[in-house]
Order: structure tokens, then sequence, then C-alpha cells
């Protein structure tokens, strides 16, 4: 049974000491879609919108699930800062805090520039486990600035009377290993590269080093295609002609306000009144129903936003919000990008090209009508709006196949990757949907042709060969084993597994750092190395 709000208020101030100019913005239980679990409060400093208090506790016992202090300045350190000392302050804070606080004996503290995480989890066997306890952030100044609650969704997990052994399972991880040939984005600050700014190079992935195996029986928790990048063809395989957008199956209805056809090829896109109207026509933007809300440009993309043409006394009616709810908080703090948010059409297009790069409508198909159109007719339909984005994709994009079922049966989704040459290009592709019911593109993210053309001056050719590369892989092949949470929320289970992966640990002033292998240079034969998070 829920509590009352003023005691839930009341238990909410208690936790920290709260300003007292600061003033209550938001006290919200109610979100939508869900049952409500936990009541939140945000206290606001008037005299600056970048410090507040967030609360969030529990509506059937009053125990607090998270807390965020949010402060425009961080302090100084302080001069008693030390792990000792923050470990004193969290043990403190949990005990007053989370029931059963004895329960979580596996403790570990990460500290980045005088700033403490610190961990309180379960333990079964020696190994911690997942989604139990609680985190805590120590600020600087010796306080407690971040805490959350991690109650375990389901029962804890019993030890194995049998499982397989390490080496067993190694050995299976070396059988099942998988590179791919891939071209990938490095970043000096993700990747341990000498170069200073970004650069692709050709790659071998391995793909299946992510895989997690059962200790029980020894099997993955998935299976191997999952890990694979699925199987494409070429898009120049299928009928890319296609028509223009003159075809009647793509036309517009002058009828209902278009101010007429235009046509990528002889379009001056300095003119963006008439590149904006190009794309209203292309995605059907009647300007009688919709309005252009918000124009940003950053330099390199355009950004429109349609909102929907409402009368004044549309605009007038509804409902009062509530000022302490979420939505008026949202409103109120953040007011342009929920408009953002909530636009009916929203439009992205790069500015050297006029090219869209993604689109996006919250419009939605009258339910009154039943789908009719097949897989193979949205493809079509899709391949015609690709036409008229970009008819250069054809040489460059391979449609996945084999897609798996989606959950919306209202529409078609359609994932194509980029290729230059024979490699995939890692993380890059185009992405659409299409309605089932009038074919209408419902949403669209494309791939800057700049961008293709950019990587198809690089001679991207392999000289060392994948079994080179897996070798190298092997010689490092560690395996680790740890409790896995299995599922979402109150539907999965624990599992405790092995987990391959390639590690370097090496001291950097007087502390260890560790990395993990994420690529083999198809080119060299060089390592390269992500840094771990917390080492």
């Amino acid at each position: 049974m829920a509590l009352e709000e003023s005691a839930l208020l009341a238990a909410a101030k208690a936790v920290v000491d709260i300003p007292e100019h600061y003033r209550l913005v938001m006290a919200d239980h109610t979100p939508k879609g869900e049952a409500p679990r936990e009541c939140a409060y945000i206290w606001e400093d008037p005299r600056s919108e970048d410090n507040n208090i967030e609360i969030s506790l529990s509506l059937e016992t009053g125990c607090l699930m998270s807390l965020y202090i949010r402060t425009g300045k961080e302090a100084g350190p302080s001069g008693e800062a030390s792990k000792e000392a923050a470990r004193a302050v969290a043990n403190a804070f949990v005990q007053e805090h989370l029931p059963g606080h004895e329960r979580f004996t596996r403790v570990r503290i990460d500290e980045t520039d005088h700033v403490y995480t610190i961990k309180y989890r379960m333990e079964v066997g020696g190994l911690e486990v997942p989604v139990t306890g609680c985190t805590l952030r120590i600020g600087r100044d010796m306080r407690v600035v971040r805490y959350r609650n991690e109650t375990p969704p389901v029962r804890l997990p019993e030890w194995p009377a049998e499982r397989i052994s390490p080496d067993a399972a190694r050995r299976t991880m070396i059988q099942e290993l998988c590179l791919v040939p891939v071209i990938a984005a490095l970043y000096p600050g993700d990747n341990e590269t000498t170069a200073d700014t970004m650069e692709h190079r050709l790659v071998y992935e391995p793909v299946t080093i992510h895989r997690k195996y059962d200790a029980v029986s020894g099997k993955p928790l998935q299976n191997l295609l999952h890990a694979l990048y699925p199987p494409s063809r070429p898009v120049s395989e299928f009928n890319w002609s296609g028509p223009n957008v003159q075809d009647d199956a793509m036309k517009p209805d002058k009828s209902a306000g278009y101010r007429g056809n235009v046509s990528i090829n002889n379009m001056d896109f300095n003119d963006w009144n008439a590149a904006q109207r190009y794309w209203e026509t292309v995605l059907r933007i009647d300007p009688l129903l919709y309005a252009l809300g918000e124009r940003k440009d950053d330099g390199e993309q355009l950004y429109l936003f349609y909102t929907e043409r409402k009368s004044t006394e549309e605009r007038t009616s509804g409902d009062q919000e509530d000022p302490l709810s979420v939505d008026g908080y949202m409103s109120r703090r953040w007011g342009k990008a929920v408009n953002r948010l909530n636009a009916s059409h929203m439009l992205q297009i790069e500015i050297s090209t006029g090219q869209l790069v993604s689109y996006y409508t919250k419009m939605k198909p009258d339910h009154m009508r039943k789908p009719s159109l097949t897989r193979a007719e949205c493809w079509e339909k899709a391949q015609q709006f690709l036409h008229q984005c970009c008819p250069e994709y054809a040489k460059y994009l391979q449609l996945v196949l084999e897609e798996e079922e989606e959950k919306d049966p209202d529409r078609e989704f359609f994932h194509l990757l980029l290729f230059i040459g024979p490699y995939r290009v890692r993380l890059e592709g185009v992405t659409i949907s299409i309605c089932r019911i009038t074919g209408h593109v419902l949403m669209y993210r494309g791939v800057s042709i700049e961008k293709i053309r950019e990587l198809e001056q690089n001679p991207f050719i392999a000289k060392i060969s994948e079994q080179e590369a897996s070798r190298k892989v092997e010689e490092r092949l560690e395996v680790s084993m740890r409790w896995y949470y299995d599922g979402d929320d109150h539907s999965g289970r624990y599992r405790l597994i092995y987990e391959p992966a390639v590690k370097r640990r090496r001291a950097v002033d007087g502390t260890e750092k560790a990395a993990t292998l994420q690529y083999i240079d198809a080119v060299s034969g060089e390592l390269i190395w992500r840094p771990d998070l917390k080492s």
C-alpha cells in the first residue's frame, strides 16, 4: 500500500540538507505507461538552474531509491579525501538508507580526480552478484552526491554443484573464434592510436569475443549468427532505377496545398527555401497542415521541426498541466527540447550537399484501414525514396537479408549496410521504415555522401590474413567467470558464465591500467586496444 504524499515528502526532505532558498519544482509518481513504483522530487536553486537536488522514494516503503545532487561548480578536494574517508562516509549513508545493508559484503571503490564511486554488492561463491545493493558517488568535499538502490529483481542464484573447467571453455572459444574484416573509425580518446584525430582503418574485428558461455553446460547464451554481421545483398542487384519524384506512386497531392514538384538533380541547395520545398514535397509534409516551428543550423547540419497547425480553440483548450508534474517540470526546464521531441515531422539536412540525413514523423496511419502492402511492395517504396535521396547509394549499400520479425505490424523496416569495395564500414548504413497502410516513409536515417567519397579515397587493402590475426588473439585469450543477469526486469534469471577477453595490463604513474583488445590492424598487424573505463 502506497504511503501518504505528506509522509513521502517529509521523508524526502530528511534525506539530505536542502538549502532554505531552494524551491520544490517537481513532485510526481505517475509515470505514463507503467505502474508507479517511485515518487520523485526535485528542488531547484532559483538563482541557478544548474543547482538542484533530485530524490526518489519507494511508494510502498518510503525507502530512498535514488539521490542526485547537482551543482554548477564542484568543491575542491577536501584535505581529508582518501579511499578510507570515502568508505566511511558511504558506510554511514548505506547503514541509514539501505535495508539489510549487512548482506552486501562485496565493496568496490573507484577513484577519478578525487571523486569516489563505491559499489556495494552481494556475493555468491566469492563472486559479485550484479543488480544488488547500491552505488554511491562521493564528491570531492566528501559528501554523497549520487546514490542508487539496486534491489535484486529476482531470487539470488545458488552456486552450481557442477561446472565445466575454464580450460574446456577456452578451447570452445578458440574453436568458435571468428574475425571479420571491417573499416572502423578509430578515435584517439577511445582507442590507443598514434593519430591525433579520428581515422578510418581496415581492421579485423574479433566479433565472437563478446559471447557469453554458460559455466554449467558450456554452451553459448546466443547462437553464432547473433555474434556475426547479418548476411546482406548488394542493392544494385535489385530494380534500383525506380521512379523519380514525378512518378504517380511518389507524387504529392497538389490539391492539398503542395507547391509543385522539384528535382534534386538541378536543385540549388544554396537556396534553402527551395531545398525546404523539395523535402516537404518528397516527404509529403503539407504546409497547410504543418508549420515550420523551429529551424536550427549548426554550421554542418540543418534541423527542421514541423508542428501540426491548430486552431485558437484547440491551442487554448485541454486540461491544465500540474506545475509539479514531470510534464510541467520538463516543459519549464527544457521547453524547446521537449517541443522538438513532440514535433510532427523532424528533418536533418546536410548543408554542404542538401542531402537528407535523417527524418522521423510522429504521424500515425489511419487504423481504420488495414495494412495491405507486402514487404516486397514496401521495399519498392523504400527504393523509390532512396533513389530520390541519393541515387549514388546504389553503389555502396547492401540490404540486410532475413530480417527478424518486427513488432510493429503497421510498418516494415529495412536496414542497409555501407560497403566500400568488399569491406563493410562499421556502424554506418541506412535504415528506412515504410508504412504498410499508406506506403509513406515513417523513419529514415542515412549516411553522408561526403563521408562515402572521403572513404573511397583510401586504398583499403588487407596485408595480413585472417589466420594470422586469429593467432594473435588465440595467444592472448583469457577466460573469466562471473554472475550475469540474463533477461529484462523481473523476467530474467542469474547465470554463472565464462567470458573470453584479450587484456593488457601495465602500470602508469604507479596505477595499474587495463585495456581490452578491440581490433587487429589488417595492414600492419598492430593490436588496437581500448582502455577500460574501470581499471
